[in-house]
């Protein structure tokens, strides 16, 4: 409302005015990159100071969206200890963190160790197959499936709704649909895959596709396959394994995720 929106503009505006001698929406990037960890705290900290000096509220919420792209920063560690800290020190103050990550890497570990017990873990399972039939049959009563066709759908969508979605919505209505005609919806133009797939890098594109070509190749074949710089290729694994993209099985590398891996063969002339 009108008054927090008003504390928080007045708020910033003076601290950086005093502290920069700048105006809040003309500071300069270098300033910003050289007092970041000061800019960070301060916002951290804003929440809690506006709730202490408002009668009308007891409590504030602080959301982080898509913590994945923590797992690109260089200091990750660092940055999730202090936002921990933060959290200790502002009891009226909750955190949530969204966004897609591996149960098991790094990131993850990172968070879990920075908050220790204070943090409750929500996750968001994919449908069973019984309930992704029930969810078609409720929602998308012109999808029609044969019985392989539906089998397929399950296997490469893995009963995740946003997969599911996409890959119904592409699909004929106007007769039944095996599992050949599911396949062939999967290497058209899905929106979120062409999406994620133009969003990355050069460097990105290169490194799955190498993935994807090989047989669960290991970091020394990608060193030895790619012509980049070793430490440029291990932040770009550490980057996909925090976010779900690969997983390491033993030594090597693999995209677990068979859409995502059957977009990238298909289009791999098309991009690289």
């Amino acid at each position: 409302n009108d008054e927090i929106y008003l504390k928080i503009k007045y708020g910033l505006g003076n601290y950086i005015q005093s502290h920069y001698n700048a105006d809040v929406f003309n500071l300069e990037s270098e300033t910003i990159r050289k007092n970041c960890p000061m800019f960070a705290r301060f916002i951290l900290e804003l929440a809690g100071n506006i709730v202490s000096g408002c009668e009308r509220y007891d409590s504030a919420v602080i959301a982080f969206d898509e913590i994945e792209l923590f797992g690109g920063m260089d200091d990750a560690e660092q940055f999730i200890s202090m936002i921990a800290k933060s959290a200790a020190n502002q009891p009226e103050v909750a955190y949530i963190f969204c966004g897609s990550l591996a149960n098991s890497c790094k990131l993850t570990d990172m968070i879990n160790e920075a908050f220790k017990s204070r943090m409750l873990e929500l996750i968001l399972k994919p449908f069973t197959k019984k309930q992704t039939e029930d969810y078609l049959e409720k929602c998308m009563p012109d999808v029609n499936l044969t019985d392989e066709g539906f089998v397929m759908l399950y296997t490469l969508t893995r009963g995740i709704p946003a997969y599911v979605n996409d890959i119904s919505k592409t699909l004929p209505k106007d007769r039944k649909c095996d599992e050949n005609t599911v396949k062939k919806a999967m290497t058209s133009d899905i929106g979120p895959w062409k999406d994620i797939w133009k969003g990355l890098s050069k460097t990105e594109k290169q490194i799955l596709t190498s993935i994807a070509k090989n047989k669960k190749p290991t970091v020394h074949r990608l060193y030895d396959e790619l012509d980049l710089q070793k430490r440029e290729i291990q932040q770009k694994l550490d980057f996909f394994e925090n976010t779900g993209f690969l997983v390491r099985v033993n030594a090597g590398y693999i995209i677990p995720d068979s859409m995502h891996e059957m977009f990238i063969r298909c289009e791999l002339k098309k991009y690289i």
